[in-house]
């Protein structure tokens, strides 16, 4: 395996431990490390030269002042080893390589619809384009994550899924780590962004699908096949509209872009009016939230009555999770304050709970449209340092 790969992966677990609480704290001096670490000083000493023989991190040396010399800071080395986090969705796919420090050094975003080669080709393609620009050896790139559709109903995604893996990692000679959109969205945002600090998490997506993820005291909840769409296919409307899972009544069935899409475009063709100023077969949601925002009634109405489906399923997410924060993102929420607003008021009133009061919503995400990616980098810094517990 390649250099990057093994630097990280012959490390023992309290070199570990100590590596993730300077990743997510530092700079840090040594004393402020003994007393979260809570290591002896001479183990401590061992460790830290350790990780920076192997320039894993760095010590920050300060410049001595008219009080004394500063004391050294520990940081991540963020100029020796890299990442590479890939968003896989329906409509786009986007890379991303960053530092052990999360930043991202340099992305791109490649539009359309891909088969499953198309995939394995621009991504393969455009990871070494964006290495070359940054003069990064690949030698240098610990491994690649990637975040991707996974779905209950569609089981040929998990072995599409796996053969893409195996194709990227052949093409490029880096290990590639792969989880469900939803979760490496989740990942980013509790580790780095706005979850920080908090045990209980949750976090949906509304675009084409409706993904979701959710963190219970600290861990990723995983589902049947760690697919992201169980909150999507949580039943609102008994005999409800018919759902691309085969189901009735989901939320998905009132709340993704192509069902608000599609309502609005026939209640136009039913004879409600509009402001709509192109062919009614051109229009598409982003036209939809734009007339919303702009007073459109009949754009108003189909906004607001997809969030109080959505609303209403997050309500019983609410209250049967409790989480301290929802997260919601994706296109949709982007694109459209009035359903943003109208999923909070329909969640918070429906859900009953004496702490709904204390319930934060955040729109976006610190990342907002590359949590994904950026959490997939991470999965593949994490994935790898896991893989030395199970030596």
């Amino acid at each position: 395996m390649i250099n990057a790969y093994n630097v990280l992966h012959n490390l023992d677990i309290r070199s570990i431990e100590l590596l993730k609480i300077i990743q997510k704290n530092g700079p840090m001096t040594k004393s402020k490390l003994e007393d979260m670490t809570k290591l002896k000083k001479s183990t401590l000493n061992r460790e830290l030269e350790t990780l920076c023989e192997s320039s894993i991190i760095t010590e920050i040396i300060a410049e001595e002042s008219t009080g004394g010399r500063k004391p050294s800071l520990f940081d991540m080395n963020d100029t020796m080893y890299y990442l590479i986090g890939v968003d896989i969705s329906r409509t786009y796919i986007q890379i991303v390589i960053t530092n052990l420090k999360m930043t991202i050094l340099d992305e791109k975003t490649i539009y359309g619809w891909f088969s499953i080669k198309e995939q394995e080709e621009i991504i393969t393609e455009n990871i070494k384009e964006l290495l070359e620009e940054g003069n990064i050896p690949l030698s240098n790139v610990i491994g690649i994550g990637m975040g991707v559709v996974v779905q209950i109903h569609e089981k040929e995604e998990l072995n599409k899924n796996n053969e893409l893996k195996k194709a990227i990692e052949k093409n490029l000679n880096l290990p590639v780590f792969i989880d469900n959109g939803a979760n490496t969205a989740l990942i980013a945002e509790a580790n780095f962004g706005v979850g920080r600090g908090k045990d209980n998490l949750s976090y949906v997506h509304c675009g084409v699908g409706i993904r979701s993820a959710v963190i219970s005291s600290g861990n990723i909840v995983r589902t049947i096949n760690n697919s992201e769409d169980a909150f999507g296919h949580m039943t609102v409307e008994i005999g409800g509209e018919l759902c691309s899972c085969g189901n009735y009544g989901c939320v998905e069935g009132y709340a993704s872009i192509l069902k608000i899409t599609s309502k609005f475009i026939n209640e136009v063709k039913k004879g409600k009016m509009t402001k709509l100023e192109k062919a009614i077969e051109e229009v598409d949601y982003i036209d939809i939230c734009n007339l919303a925002e702009n007073g459109d009634e009949t754009a108003k109405a189909v906004i607001i009555d997809a969030a109080v489906y959505f609303g209403t399923g997050l309500a019983n997410f609410i209250k049967i999770l409790s989480p301290q924060m929802i997260i919601l993102s994706g296109p949709l929420i982007e694109h459209s304050r009035l359903f943003y607003e109208n999923t909070k008021i329909v969640a918070l009133r429906k859900c009953y709970s004496t702490n709904s009061n204390y319930i934060e919503f955040y729109k976006g995400g610190f990342f907002e449209n590359k949590s994904i990616a950026i959490g997939a980098a991470y999965l593949a810094f994490d994935e790898t340092l896991k893989n030395n517990f199970r030596k």
